[in-house]
């Protein structure tokens, strides 16, 4: 294990976790402003263990173990293709990983290949390519994957609907037209569209979110909410965060992403 310290005399951490063509994974422990969430909760929220994942004979993931604890916000970062988008669809249950591969949630096991177990157990993805529908409403994109609310006849309950949408975005901290065409709205706007509609789908409490590159679109597009300023990080300090960035760039949620030289994948947790 290798430490070193940053410019205000915070210690960095490094422990390698497991290999990708040759190249590693490593968790990178990092302290920051960041408040974790006062739950009493303690110990580890999520523990991952031993994920390896092959397409067509080309290794993916190789034997990648971490634990992911209550109240942090997470990084995993790493240059395209190193395996980051892989993993959190293993997570999300859409890939099977190997045999050996297991995942548990505050104890529990998850089963494998099986969004409905991932999101049973309160597990919630926003994942690298929008599904948002750009020609419908965020109230509408909101209420086809948490629901619409209805009236006593099932007719929908159109205002109600509207103010269900606008309710999930202001518990991030956001607030737009709902009734807008998403794909009118900005690029950090439509993150924060998907963000809210993870948080608002049925199932368990949400125990963490995982945001695949939530500010990569708005970067290369020169956005002002780019890199450390997205409206809805204030808030998801709140809650159990994984977010995924390329290597080497600030993944925007309140901390700094750190990588050793080499192409590889991080884990940064923040305290």
């Amino acid at each position: 294990m290798r430490q070193s310290a940053n410019g205000r005399g915070t210690a960095r951490q490094h422990r390698f976790l497991g290999g990708h063509f040759g190249e590693r994974i490593a968790a990178v422990h990092h302290s920051n402003t960041v408040q974790p969430r006062q739950d009493g909760s303690g110990g580890t929220l999520i523990e991952i263990k031993h994920i390896s994942k092959a397409f067509a004979g080309n290794l993916a993931l190789d034997d990648v173990s971490f634990n992911i604890e209550p109240g942090r916000i997470h990084a995993l970062v790493g240059e395209n293709g190193s395996g980051k988008s892989t993993l959190i669809k293993i997570l999300a249950g859409y890939y099977a990983p190997s045999s050996d591969a297991s995942v548990t949630v505050d104890g529990r096991a998850m089963t494998m290949a099986s969004v409905q177990a991932s999101q049973k157990l309160g597990l919630r993805f926003v994942h690298q390519r929008s599904s948002l529908i750009n020609e419908m409403s965020a109230t509408d994109n909101i209420a086809l994957a948490v629901g619409y609310v209805r009236h006593q006849s099932g007719r929908i309950d159109w205002k109600g609907s509207s103010r269900q949408a606008s309710d999930l975005l202001a518990s991030l901290d956001v607030e737009l037209d709902t009734s807008r065409p998403v794909g009118l709205h900005r690029e950090v706007d439509r993150s924060s569209i998907a963000i809210a509609r993870a948080i608002g789908l049925p199932g368990s409490d949400v125990r963490c979110i995982a945001l695949d590159e939530p500010t990569s679109r708005a970067s290369a597009r020169g956005s002002k909410h780019a890199q450390g300023s997205h409206p809805s990080s204030r808030r998801l300090g709140c809650l159990n965060s994984l977010c995924v960035a390329q290597a080497c760039r600030d993944s925007g949620y309140g901390h700094r992403s750190h990588c050793p030289e080499g192409r590889q994948t991080c884990l940064q947790r923040s305290h």
